[in-house]
């Protein structure tokens, strides 16, 4: 449904909703919120609401600019897990500077950009995403561990899949929320899970997997379980991924062609972004990833991982495809992906693509982070993205 702020007023008016929880991603693709009263929403729908850019850049970062939340309307969702008397909605949000113009920290506008350009090409780009996550316990104090929740493997079927009642809830409860998940199963490692979205339009879908994302862990710990989208929990356990099915249409086949053949191109040279961890090549060493692949029509891209930003890993694809319309083809460049994150990061900064998708600012600071979470190995990045992501 296409809500306006109208709608949205009027909902929260007359479904007895407590708090809006303002919802935005950092740079890194963490979710983070400012919950207002229903008092205070059309105030925030006229004047935003401010926020230090820290927030955006991650907790490391050292810039004190003030940056504003303005929500868009059409994002409009209750929480089912929330209580019903007292509701609790969400809204995503747009990020602006001080003078109004789009952040160059906001990934989801550069998304909305790089999808419109498409138009220009008669392409219509609906994007699926395949996730691959863990299920573990947690021990006497609630702290999550790694013993996986079941032995099961590829396909099993319960007693031996001890996930399926949590699947069930999960896609029950993205239904409620307006999302499709298209299948779910168990994979190959033990207490390792996939859920299948369902294509959507490019913003939608990086909406859609922020929110599926949020849903899994919460669900997870409704039930006493702990799941972590880790690309590579340990060295015992098979990867998880975030296999991205991309579904083009053009009625210009050749077209079509060029646009999935630089998005297929580009994993090396956007590897800071589309595999940001020290864990992240861990899994891309030891293969536990497929080569980009055609599938019932659509081209399935298995290098990602759950570390990257949604939004920016869907620009960056975008872009691909649309250099290769440019160009008449893929440029020759690196074809291995890059073996550990320090070859990765100098790999996208060299990278034109990048340089003309991302603003400046978002790169130089993305980076910093990068290079930051390196000095110690990953380890204090990967622990908060194994309790938080």
């Amino acid at each position: 449904m296409q809500y306006t702020k109208s709608d949205v007023l009027a909902f929260i008016e007359e479904n007895d909703v407590k708090f809006i929880r303002l919802a935005f991603c950092d740079v890194l693709g963490n979710t983070r919120n400012v919950s207002v009263m229903p008092s205070q929403i059309a105030r925030v729908f006229e004047q935003g609401m401010p926020i230090n850019a820290a927030a955006v850049m991650g907790d490391n970062s050292r810039r004190e600019d003030t940056l504003t939340l303005t929500p868009n309307a059409q994002t409009l969702c209750v929480l089912p897990w929330r209580p019903q008397q007292g509701r609790v909605v969400r809204l995503y949000c747009d990020i602006l500077d001080a003078d109004g113009a789009p952040s160059a920290y906001d990934a989801r506008a550069l998304l909305r950009q790089a999808a419109r350009e498409l138009k220009r090409y008669a392409i219509v780009l609906d994007v699926g995403f395949n996730s691959e996550f863990y299920l573990f316990e947690v021990d006497e104090n609630g702290k999550p561990t790694y013993r996986p929740h079941d032995e099961a493997g590829y396909l099993d079927i319960a007693p031996l899949d001890r996930g399926e009642n949590i699947r069930r809830e999960i896609c029950l409860t993205l239904e409620q929320m307006g999302i499709v998940p298209e299948c779910s199963h168990h994979e190959y490692g033990p207490g390792q899970n996939e859920i299948d979205l369902f294509p959507a339009q490019p913003l939608a879908s990086a909406d859609n997997l922020i929110t599926y994302k949020s849903v899994v862990k919460t669900v997870a710990a409704r039930n006493g379980l702990f799941a972590s989208f880790l690309p590579k929990p340990s060295e015992e356990l098979a990867g998880s991924a975030l296999q991205v099915c991309l579904h083009v249409q053009c009625a210009d086949a050749r077209l079509a062609a060029l646009f999935e053949q630089g998005a297929a191109a580009c994993a090396a040279e956007c590897g800071a972004y589309f595999n940001p961890l020290v864990n992240s090549y861990i899994r891309l060493k030891q293969g536990d990833y497929q080569r980009p692949y055609k599938r019932r029509g659509a081209l399935l891209i298995g290098s990602p991982d759950h570390g990257a930003n949604p939004y920016i890993l869907l620009t960056l694809l975008i872009r691909a495809g649309i250099r290769a319309i440019e160009n008449g083809g893929v440029p020759q460049g690196e074809a291995a992906l890059p073996e550990t994150l320090e070859q990765a990061m100098a790999l996208s900064q060299k990278s034109q693509l990048v340089r003309q998708a991302l603003p400046e600012l978002l790169q130089t600071d993305y980076m910093q982070l990068l290079a930051d979470s390196c000095l110690d190995g990953g380890a204090q990045r990967e622990a908060h993205f194994f309790l938080h992501v």
